[in-house]
């Protein structure tokens, strides 16, 4: 379950930084990054009167890394940064897909 950090710990977003970074390896990362989205529009639509800097948003688009790999990137509400990946097996890079570390 997560929550918020409450009182005793600061989050990222108090911190001014990066504190941590989580990568998530999903199967369709575009659609993955469409449903993201989606949700995010439907809970800004919801909760018009939450401060933005409490808000998730989307960090990053879409983009191509390493041969066979793509990802895009979240915010957290705290300001934790999450990566989905997706490795689509190509280009001979065996070594980079999941579970191969």
């Amino acid at each position: 379950m997560l929550g918020s950090a409450g009182p005793d710990f600061k989050g990222p977003r108090q911190l001014g930084g990066v504190t941590q970074l989580v990568r998530i390896t999903v199967p369709d990362v575009t659609a993955h990054r469409d449903r993201t989205k989606a949700a995010l529009a439907v809970a800004s639509a919801v909760a018009s009167d939450v401060a933005s800097d409490v808000a998730s948003d989307v960090a990053s688009e879409l983009r191509d890394g390493p041969p066979g790999w793509r990802s895009y990137s979240v915010h957290d509400p705290e300001g934790h940064e999450w990566y989905f990946t997706q490795f689509s097996g190509e280009n001979g890079e065996e070594s980079l897909a999941p579970g191969n570390g």
